[in-house]
């Protein structure tokens, strides 16, 4: 149960060493162990504040093709700084590295310098292939020589710059940290394999990238069992958008997949071969072989106790296919788990709104996020009970849902959630009414649920209905 709420948990938010903002939204898959190794949490959610970009001094104000034409014509390099305004490294970056005065003084002599909106550049963007933010690259003789993704000190980021001088890229210092994996006597640094892989994958050396994350797989955790949760969701996340540009690594990947499946065909029921074969699948793109593994293994008992430690990550996926009862009879104890995810729910929102890692704008998308997610999350575990006829649970998860958070919007969006699969009841209304006297336009959703209702009571008649001679 623990696991499921962390994994839903990180479904909001991003994780990078460096702390990184991503364009997209986290993939199904990165989950529950991983959320006790947390440097920094992000929110993966695009256009919340629509602030213009006021970039330090030190950025060129010309477009972007008049400060590159400008480096070229003074011989300088080309920095770039891909950014957006609901970045919070970034604009960490613009507070404190970009204003420094070593980092102000290299670039006046070095290169010229310009910052994008990746939201406001879309082209420009999609052109680069920004990914994450803040993305820094730098460009010599008009072709891009180096980047690196993530929140950079001045340091560490004059340590880059001056290496590009040398004619260093970032990851060769990648490839010294993460030492020779072939030699039986180095030790084995399993975060710098790691980051090697990513960063292959980010210079486009995808044959090698497909190595290391075929050997980190097989073997990481015989140097360090505490990346156990890592393996089946930071890293399966990186190896999926791999195996998504990279068809040779779609096909190892997949072996790795059909090498799981064969152990349990052979009567394996080792809780580790089951979750490797089932993210394998998710990393490969195969979700209907999950769904078919489930359909024949949910009515076998011996299969519970599998099925109940895989829950955190099925539930989302029957829901995704609008599976909504199979969704719903997975865990025996729905309303245990509603009262751990407000538990958790209260110690990350403490611990994001804590410290001095994010400026107040950033906490407040944190804060937003929070709820949003936790809005969600409650509607469709009542939902769903109330598909897999849990009438009681559902109801009990609604009460804690609505103790915990006590206000309009929770009442419209457990609504909502039951229209969408077609569960009106009673209570419904209530909640509707309540949100109207708060001044929420609930009229035409009132009144979805008042038809749902009049057919729920003639389809009941019906079949109460003595048959006709």
């Amino acid at each position: 149960m623990q696991d499921w709420i962390a994994f839903k948990y990180l479904q909001s938010v991003g994780f990078a060493k460096h702390f990184t903002f991503h364009r997209e939204p986290l993939m199904k898959n990165r989950i529950q162990s991983a959320a006790r190794m947390l440097a920094f949490v992000c929110v993966a959610t695009a256009s919340i504040f629509a602030a213009t970009l006021n970039p330090p001094d030190m950025f060129s104000k010309s477009t972007f093709e008049a400060a590159q034409a400008q480096a070229k014509t003074e011989a300088k390099l080309f920095l770039v700084d891909a950014t957006a305004t609901w970045c919070g490294p970034c604009k960490k970056m613009d507070k404190i590295t970009w204003v420094d005065d070593k980092v102000v003084a290299w670039v006046k002599q070095h290169a010229i310098a310009a910052q994008i909106d990746v939201d406001a550049q879309k082209e420009t963007a999609a052109t680069l292939k920004i990914e994450a933010m803040p993305t820094i690259i730098v460009f010599k003789d008009g072709k891009e020589y180096d980047r690196i993704v993530g929140y950079k000190s001045a340091d560490e980021l004059l340590e880059w710059l001056n290496g590009v001088l040398q004619g260093k890229h970032a990851i060769d210092k990648v490839i010294a940290d993460a030492g020779d994996r072939k030699d039986p006597a180095a030790k084995i640094n399993v975060q710098a394999r790691m980051e090697l892989a990513q960063s292959l994958v980010s210079n486009k050396k995808f044959d090698r990238a497909t190595e290391e994350f075929l050997w980190l797989w097989e073997h990481m955790l015989e140097h360090n069992q505490g990346y156990s949760g890592v393996r089946v969701s930071f890293m399966a996340s990186d190896m999926t958008k791999l195996a998504e540009q990279y068809e040779p690594a779609k096909v190892a990947f997949t072996k790795l997949r059909n090498a799981a499946r064969q152990k349990m065909d052979a009567g394996s029921k080792n809780r580790d071969v089951i979750l490797d074969w089932f993210v394998l699948c998710e990393i490969v793109g195969d979700e209907d072989a999950i769904l078919a593994w489930f359909d024949k293994a949910k009515d076998e008992k011996k299969n519970a106790a599998v099925i109940s430690t895989l829950d955190y990550k099925l539930f989302d996926l029957l829901v995704e296919h609008k599976r909504w009862a199979d969704a719903g009879l997975l865990n025996e104890d729905p309303v245990a788990k509603a009262q751990w995810s407000i538990d958790m729910d209260k110690r990350m929102s403490a611990m994001n709104q804590g410290g001095d890692e994010f400026d107040a704008e950033t906490k407040a998308m944190l804060k937003k996020n929070n709820i949003e997610r936790v809005l969600n999350d409650f509607a469709q575990q009542y939902a769903c009970c109330l598909a897999a006829e849990k009438n009681d649970e559902a109801t009990d998860i609604a009460k804690i849902f609505l103790e915990y958070q006590n206000n309009t919007d929770a009442r419209i969006a457990l609504v909502k959630w039951a229209m969408k699969v077609n569960q009106p009841r009673e209570e419904q209304l209530k909640w509707l009414d309540e949100a109207a006297e708060n001044g929420a336009s609930v009229k035409s959703l009132r009144s979805k649920v008042q038809d749902a209702l009049a057919i729920q009571a003639q389809e009941a008649a019906k079949k109460k209905a003595p048959a006709t001679p």
